[in-house]
């Protein structure tokens, strides 16, 4: 059914790469998971202090996606000390909730990438440059623990990004597609 409904709303083929990269040199809006914690660790961290600790301020005050389904874009509006006139680096973090680690389920992943993605094409449509397509990129969400290899995970986080353009698509314009999916 998704495929007669991506092929009938005119949705583009979405192009899947991997780059191997530090994530501080990725320029797309990169799309992360974050399982219920009280503090930010590993790419998190990372990612937290590349935009300038505005994640931690937001899990601090309880607005950050803990849950499945939950997701929330930061833009990355901090200059680069190093070169002013370099675009800041990811442009901008989208964090998917992913609840429990140890009741983290494959089906949330779709639905948490789903949402994240869409939450992506929001605020990519601010920016004109985004119409009709947009780059996103992402990380092996979810595959840190037992349940979900690398490779699930790639195939869930590509099937959530699709199911978004899905619902995009019936927006006729509005926001962008993603046309293309890149895990580093």
């Amino acid at each position: 059914y998704a495929e007669r409904m991506h092929r009938r709303l005119g949705c583009p083929v979405l192009e899947v790469s991997v780059l191997n990269a530090n994530l501080a040199f990725v320029q797309l809006p990169l799309m992360i998971g974050h399982y219920r914690a009280e503090r930010l660790t590993g790419t998190e961290w990372v990612m937290d202090s590349l935009i300038g600790g505005e994640m931690q301020s937001a899990l601090a005050v309880g607005d950050y996606p803990n849950e499945p389904g939950i997701s929330k874009v930061f833009p990355n509006t901090r200059a680069n000390p190093d070169d002013t006139q370099r675009l800041p680096r990811p442009a901008a973090v989208v964090v998917v909730g992913l609840g429990e680690e140890g009741d983290f389920r494959g089906s949330s992943l779709v639905d948490s990438a789903r949402k994240g993605a869409i939450a992506a094409a929001q605020w990519a449509a601010r920016n004109p440059k985004n119409l009709p397509q947009f780059e996103l990129a992402a990380t092996l969400i979810g595959s840190g623990g037992p349940s979900i290899s690398a490779g699930q995970a790639a195939q869930l986080v590509a099937q959530g990004v699709r199911e978004a353009n899905v619902a995009l698509a019936q927006l006729g314009g509005k926001w962008p597609l993603i046309g293309h999916l890149q895990f580093v």
